[in-house]
Parts: structure tokens; sequence; C-alpha cells
């Protein structure tokens, strides 16, 4: 727990050194759908200036075959084709707030009855600026209580089993 919370905050000081971070934001983890056109809504927010936007779904692949035929967000078309898989650049159609994906797809006859295949669907957000708002000294000193009393506390159990 001590290491993973010491990852993250090492995490936090590259990423505010590095000036961009990147986020991910699910439409769907591998979850079903059904009949097209399939949709899902996600609130997508962000402080500082959005640098790219990376969308990525991935539709199973299985017997009879389905395929992604069409890709949009916010009634913006950003895909056409024929595939399981899809990677695009969607910078300039993401919105800061309610963002929605729709998919269109060939399925089988039988998803009016229950046949589905399983969706994977996120957008990588990556933005630059202050993406972190500076931590004041009161909550530096809240981390370094918290952080005292968890290794204090750990030491005194070690001691009692011990002893």
């Amino acid at each position: 727990m001590i290491g993973e919370l010491l990852a993250e905050l090492e995490r936090n000081r590259q990423a505010r050194a590095r000036g961009t971070t990147t986020r991910r934001y699910f439409f769907w983890q591998n979850e079903p759908v059904y009949c097209p056109p399939a949709t899902s809504t996600k609130t997508i927010t962000w402080t500082g200036e959005l640098v790219s936007a990376k969308l990525h779904v991935e539709l199973e692949a299985g017997w009879p075959e389905w395929k992604l035929t069409a890709v949009t967000l916010n009634g913006e078309t950003v895909w056409t084709g024929s595939a399981n898989v899809v990677d695009v650049d969607v910078t300039n159609v993401l919105f800061k707030g309610e963002n929605q994906l729709k998919l269109d797809y060939i399925a089988d006859p039988t998803c009016v009855v229950g046949s589905r295949r399983n969706c994977l669907a996120y957008v990588d957000v990556t933005i630059s600026g202050d993406i972190f708002p500076p931590i004041s000294l009161w909550e530096q000193l809240i981390w370094i209580i918290v952080l005292a009393v968890v290794i204090f506390g750990a030491v005194g159990l070690v001691r009692a089993v011990r002893g």
C-alpha cells in the first residue's frame, strides 16, 4: 500500500515535470453489445490544454463474424470500413463534458434473441499545462502525517507480533 502510494506520488511528480499526462476513459470495458447500433455516453473532463485524444474500439471476433462498419463520436463519423479493431484520432471531435460514442456493425440475425459480442472501447486523452493543481503546504502536511501513522503503525504491529 505504501509502495503504491509512493509510486502514484512519483508519477504525479513526473507528470508535472513533463507537463503532459494521459488518462484513459472507458466507454465499454469488455462489456456485451447486442443488435446494432450500440451507444455509450461518457463524461470526460480535464484541466489544461488538450494535446490529443486517441479512440480504440475492439469488437470481439467469433462466428458468425461481426464487423464494425462505422464509428461515430458526438454525431461525427470518425471511421468507416470493415474491421474488428479500430484506432482513430478524435482530438478535434472530443468534448469536455458529455461524449456519446455510437458503433455501427454487422451482426448476425440472432442478436434479437440475445446473441452478443463483447466490446472494448476507450479514449486516451493527453493533456498539458496545469495538469495537477499545486499541492498546498496543508495538503503536504496531511500526507506526511498519514505516511507517518502508517509506518509507525506497521512498526508497532511487527514489534507486537515478535514480542
